[in-house]
């Protein structure tokens, strides 16, 4: 069994950032409740600001678009070097 979980991360929009929130991350809770958690992050070498749960990957990906603008094909599994 793979106990490693999926962990995604998209730029927020210039148009879109809010309070200092730069930068999305999507991680798979595959060990626990199977959903996807959504934080927010001013910088990814921070802690994040906020964080919600979503039954599903298509739901937190849904949310992410409506609240901060982020498209379904912005997300990435590599990591940014530099903003």
């Amino acid at each position: 069994m793979n106990q490693s979980s999926t962990r995604l991360i998209a730029a927020v929009p210039a148009n879109f950032q809010e309070q200092g929130i730069a930068w999305l991350v999507l991680e798979h809770d595959d060990q626990d409740t199977g959903g996807w958690f959504l934080f927010g992050h001013i910088s990814l070498d921070t802690p994040s600001k906020f964080d919600g749960w979503y039954e599903t990957r298509d739901k937190a990906e849904c949310e992410a678009l409506r609240q901060w603008g982020v498209s379904r094909d912005a997300w990435t599994d590599t990591f940014p070097l530099r903003r």
